[in-house]
């Protein structure tokens, strides 16, 4: 079957109405002819009418249905097309993120086995014994210590020589972490390490430490002695722990990360001398010296933890629990 494609004049034309300085627009399509009025804003002057002719195929008034199906399916296909993108990001988001520390150990980019805080006995998930009568009557808030995870530029740039990550993690009085900040930057806290067992060599960007954040668990239990300060941790102690007790409990826990612990394992001299790091620079030092006397003494509190890490953060609050629930006999 064969459609002959012929044509359609579409014709547009202005010529002068019957009113004076006035004109009409006429549209003639076919055989179809439409006049309109110009607005009387609009003059038409001259006595030659002006005319626009085009020659329109029939096939492209017939195409016209197809297009508009084409243009009704528009809408399903963008929205798949949008859906399939959403999916795709949403996918490429999750291969972006970094796996989680699950075992005792965690990687860096290097394949090295720095501890994960906390050790094997660590109790992770302590809501049931929170919620039970036992710790309901055994529990009776006493005094209150607070946390601190802190970093300097200093530690920032040790870390990067390294590629481990090193902060201090200290315990103080309530509302005192301000106070201890300060004063380890005026101590300029780990600054110091030796060359060949000769002193002072001096490390710059120990001056300036800060408390940062410590991301808390989305589920911590509203029994917990442990609650959110803005750059760091209230801990209140059940009654008769003394300040004493509590700390000496809290860094033997956290012992099982401590860079002194650490960076004489196997992994730890490994990684050294894969990185050819030198030696001398992983035992860090601070001068509580006065009066022009020097007295460097080890820095014992810097930890392999990374405090934007969910599962580390969630580990040292697990370790505050778990020394408070040590002390009363429930664990």
């Amino acid at each position: 079957m064969t459609t002959a494609n012929t044509n359609l004049e579409l014709t547009i034309s202005f010529d002068v109405s019957g009113e004076p300085q006035s004109a009409n627009m006429r549209i003639e399509l076919g055989e179809a002819s439409i006049v309109l009025p110009l607005s009387p804003g609009l003059r038409f002057e001259g006595e030659n009418p002006l005319s626009i002719s085009l020659s329109v195929p029939n096939h492209f008034i017939l195409n016209q249905e197809t297009s508009d199906a084409c243009v009704s399916s528009k809408p399903a296909i963008i929205e798949e097309a949008t859906h399939t993108k959403a999916s795709e990001n949403e996918a490429d988001k999750k291969q972006l993120l970094l796996p989680s520390a699950r075992s005792q150990t965690a990687s860096s980019k290097y394949q090295t086995q720095w501890p994960v805080i906390g050790g094997d006995d660590l109790i992770l998930d302590t809501a049931d014994i929170l919620s039970s009568k036992a710790f309901a009557e055994k529990f009776s808030p006493g005094i209150k210590r607070d946390i601190y995870i802190a970093g300097c530029p200093g530690l920032k740039d040790l870390k990067k020589q390294l590629s481990i990550p090193i902060f201090k993690i200290g315990e103080c009085g309530e509302g005192r972490i301000a106070d201890r900040i300060k004063q380890q930057s005026k101590d300029q806290y780990g600054s110091y390490y030796q060359i060949d067992g000769d002193w002072p060599v001096q490390d710059e960007g120990y001056d300036e430490y800060s408390a940062l954040q410590i991301y808390l668990p989305e589920n911590l239990h509203g029994k917990s002695p442990v609650r959110a300060l803005t750059r760091g941790l209230s801990v209140t102690l059940p009654q008769g722990m003394s300040r004493q007790q509590f700390s000496a409990s809290f860094q033997k826990k956290l012992a099982s990360c401590s860079w002194l612990k650490w960076r004489n394992t196997e992994d730890a001299i490994t990684h050294f001398q894969r990185k050819n790091i030198n030696q001398d620079i992983i035992d860090r030092y601070t001068d509580y010296g006065v009066g022009g006397r020097t007295d460097m003494t080890q820095a014992t509190e810097l930890y392999c933890i990374r405090n934007e890490n969910p599962d580390d953060c969630k580990r040292l609050i697990a370790i505050i629990e778990n020394v408070i629930l040590a002390h009363l006999g429930l664990i």
